[in-house]
């Protein structure tokens, strides 16, 4: 579905400063290059550098990397995830579990507020005929669940 136009030299833990330098020598094609190291080359990271110039496009730590990366991909997607906010929102009535109706405030947004992340999660299932609003009550709700645990 997508791609992505770089590549990733990655060095394994027992990497000496000539394979290093081999590297190095073997990369022809500049531009989007990253080169990833485990932890245990954070001492060489610096020679690392050094050694591959402007070849190299970035020179992270493996946590470095995956961090970056993910933090890309995640503002990336709610950035369109805004974009699809719907203009015009009205709440609808939800039957709850105990079997009574409620509109304000939204069931579904309390539960996106009060489960924080990284606690055991919970379950919730939105169910509705065709054309309910399902898909454009979760498109709205979605940014505003995210962004109350990132303020």
């Amino acid at each position: 579905m997508s791609t992505y136009p770089f590549r990733i030299l990655y060095f394994q833990a027992k990497a000496t400063k000539d394979d290093v330098e081999r590297a190095a020598r073997e990369v022809r094609e500049r531009g989007e290059l990253h080169i990833v190291y485990p932890p245990s080359l954070e001492g060489r990271a610096a020679y690392i550098a050094e050694v591959f110039g402007q070849a190299a496009r970035s020179v992270k730590s493996t946590k470095e990397y995956l961090s970056t990366f993910i933090k890309s991909e995640l503002d990336r997607y709610i950035s369109v995830l805004k974009e699809q906010k719907p203009r015009y929102y009205i709440d609808p009535h939800i039957e709850v579990p105990a079997g009574f109706k409620r509109k304000i405030p939204n069931p579904l947004l309390t539960f996106l507020r009060e489960n924080e992340p990284g606690q055991q999660g919970g379950v919730v299932a939105l169910l509705a005929e065709p054309g309910q609003g399902k898909t454009y009550m979760s498109r709205y709700l979605a940014p505003k669940g995210f962004w109350a645990h990132s303020r």
